[in-house]
């Protein structure tokens, strides 16, 4: 079962974009589908895009949200966006992520393929390159005794437990099946929540190696020295502490979740926390929101931070 890229639609979330950035996405992605609706949680912008016609996209839309509302609700705008304008499949773009020129057409033949064989898909996903130091990401499962990783160092479709919503591929009936982006986490764990569900229903995720796409992990990246060994830390805002922490609280109360990820998640979290003290500035205004998302996290709280509630 081949599928046409004009079948595709590609939905961009965006908050402020860098103008260069935005506009390397934009004129990377539209070459590659049949529509693109850009969802816009911030300022307006404008950019100069390529010509339409000669790329062959039947669509191009702009939605301006007024405000920002966070990236599972831009999420489930586009694809209702997209469901409307009669495409059948979605794929999701970050601001900051920049497709190789064949990423979809390669994503498009695994899924395919992957089809063909009888394998129940849920999605399919990019192999992350992060664009300030060339870093791949690799696909990872969750066991019980530990992480297994996957690294792109040859071509394949390795099986993973979850995809990072860019450069991730799905159909518009796997939406249907499993739901949608759940709008009340806001920002962070969005993706990793729908994947857990999709794994609930029975249905699998893969990494598409043959497929590459830039993309830009965390604010900022440094490295810290422990015992002897150097490991790089994303760091995140404030703000983003807050997100993290209370979602994934949130995640590790609900049915789905896999139990062998949130115990390697407890670990992982306390000493990320530990190391985001020691290394990363604003120390205390970190403490003070990770701390205020664990809180609001054991009480089921969600929906958009506001500071004075």
């Amino acid at each position: 079962m081949s599928i046409d890229r004009k079948n595709v639609c590609a939905v961009v979330v965006t908050y402020q974009p860098d103008t260069a950035c935005i506009t390397a996405l934009l004129n990377a992605v539209l070459p590659q589908v049949g529509g693109l609706v850009a969802i816009n949680n911030g300022r307006p912008w404008t950019v100069v895009l390529p010509d339409f016609a000669e790329h062959g996209a039947g669509c191009f839309s702009v939605l301006d949200m007024g405000r920002n509302l966070g990236v599972g609700a831009a999420q489930n705008r586009g694809i209702e966006w997209a469901k409307h304008h009669g495409y059948s499949h979605v794929i999701l773009f970050d601001q900051d992520s920049e497709p190789s020129r064949d990423m979809v057409e390669k994503l498009l033949a695994a899924w395919a393929e992957l089809s063909r064989s009888g394998s129940p898909v849920a999605a399919v996903g990019p192999r992350l390159v992060d664009r300030r130091d060339g870093w791949q990401a690799p696909f990872v499962t969750f066991g019980a005794f530990g992480v297994k990783r996957a690294d792109c160092d040859k071509t394949g479709w390795p099986q993973t437990d979850f995809l990072i919503s860019s450069g991730m591929l799905a159909a518009i009936t796997v939406y249907e099946k499993v739901g949608m982006l759940d709008e009340g986490l806001f920002i962070d764990n969005v993706d990793l929540d729908w994947c857990f569900r999709a794994r609930q229903h029975g249905l699998n995720l893969y990494g598409v190696c043959e497929a590459g796409m830039v993309h830009q992990i965390g604010d900022a990246k440094v490295c810290a020295s422990v015992f002897g060994r150097t490991y790089p830390i994303y760091q995140q805002q404030p703000l983003r502490q807050y997100y993290i922490m209370r979602n994934r609280i949130l995640l590790y109360r609900r049915a789905y979740s896999p139990y062998a990820w949130i115990i390697q998640d407890v670990v992982r979290a306390a000493g990320k926390g530990l190391l985001t003290l020691v290394f990363f500035s604003q120390r205390r205004l970190n403490f003070q929101m990770m701390l205020s998302g664990l809180v609001d996290g054991l009480c089921n709280k969600s929906g958009e931070y506001l500071s004075l509630r």
